[in-house]
């Protein structure tokens, strides 16, 4: 279980609904292991080109930095953060025409650890203040994204042959680019080789909500730097995602989130693996169990275990493992589920535990 910070209401008639209580029938004719072609370091590493090359249309990642570096910047939606000593804002240009512009938050207090912070569709990464002030107060320097075209990134009119001259204006017209997933992933990379370069960092963290669950999901399986990933109401397998009853619509997910060259090179679940697997790598999956959207309930058991076995056959090091929020009905990192991270951030240095509220009970593995 995970910390409790007052009551919270489970709508009814979700209380009700067998998919977020029980594990449908449906749910369990997936041999799971036979979805995960991965036995093998060898095979870790050609799936992780293979990765690489849908994303960016080549077999390593690429070594783009911001263009545009303000530092020291003043924004009053911030000031009153605890523990932070400045702002800098970090501008990168892709092609285009989009950009991302991220928020790298330096703590007064820095324990010489970075935290890269992935907002959602909902929108700007202000709506992950909390969680973000969150990993300051505890001394973690944090570098904020929001997805593209959403928070304060563009949305550009752009020309694109054989398309013609549109308005990139939602996530559904940029199946129209050529690499689209690259302009969700470069701007993590840049945030990180900017940070590295500022800094010797001792380990590098992962942390997103919803779409930016997806995102580092993707992201820390291109990138063996990463040591520490936390989707929070992020991904899961689609055999998990379309319930038969009909009142259950199931969920997509966005565009990138079902782009076909991706899933055909690697589905969610090997995805998982070479985002885990690695000395000193982990990744922990945090589900609402009473969230609307698809990533909820228990069904997760179906392929928990089954990853994380396959990781130590593997035989590389590493771990994967998901942990449910029984008592939180919103899509949002709750108070539980950060004090969660900071916890387990903190077991994994062995540092003194940081806490961002006076109470605490144990999450439901």
């Amino acid at each position: 279980m995970l910390p409790l910070f007052g009551a919270t209401v489970i709508p009814e008639e979700r209380l009700l609904d067998l998919e977020y209580t029980e594990i449908l029938d449906q749910y369990q004719l997936t041999d799971v292991e036979s979805l995960i072609g991965i036995t093998t370091p060898d095979d870790v590493k050609k799936l992780r080109m293979q990765v690489r090359h849908v994303v960016f249309g080549k077999p390593i990642l690429p070594l783009l930095s911001p263009q545009n570096v303000k530092e020291n910047i003043v924004d009053p939606d911030y000031s009153d953060m605890q523990l932070l000593d400045h702002i800098d804002l970090l501008t990168l240009g892709m092609a285009y025409g989009i950009n991302s512009r991220m928020y790298y938050f330096h703590s007064a207090n820095s324990n010489g650890r970075l935290v890269i912070y992935h907002q959602g569709h909902g929108g700007d990464f202000l709506l992950g203040k909390t969680t973000i002030s969150g990993f300051l107060r505890c001394g973690y320097d944090v570098i904020a994204l929001a997805m593209p075209l959403k928070g304060k990134n563009n949305k550009p009119v752009t020309f694109i042959k054989g398309v013609g001259t549109i308005y990139i204006k939602d996530h559904e017209w940029m199946r129209f680019l050529e690499f689209p997933l690259s302009f969700f992933m470069s701007p993590i990379q840049a945030a990180i080789k900017h940070g590295l370069g500022r800094k010797r960092y001792r380990d590098i963290s992962l942390v997103g909500l919803s779409g930016g669950g997806w995102a580092v999901t993707l992201y820390a399986a291109l990138d063996e730097r990463v040591n520490n990933t936390y989707q929070v109401a992020g991904t899961m397998p689609f055999f998990l995602r379309s319930p038969v009853p009909e009142k259950s619509k199931g969920n997509m997910g966005d565009f990138e989130q079902h782009y076909v060259a991706l899933i055909k090179a690697a589905n969610y679940l090997e995805l998982y693996v070479i985002g885990s697997v690695g000395k000193n790598r982990k990744q922990i999956q945090i589900i609402n169990q009473y969230d609307s959207v698809a990533a909820h309930g228990i069904k997760y058991r179906t392929y928990a275990s089954v990853v994380s076995e396959k990781i130590d056959k593997i035989g590389l090091g590493g771990s994967f493992r998901v942990v449910l929020d029984p008592d939180n009905p919103d899509h949002s990192i709750s108070p539980r589920a950060l004090e969660f991270i900071l916890d387990d951030l903190d077991s994994t240095t062995k540092s003194n535990k940081c806490k961002v509220a006076d109470k605490t009970v144990t999450l439901m593995r």
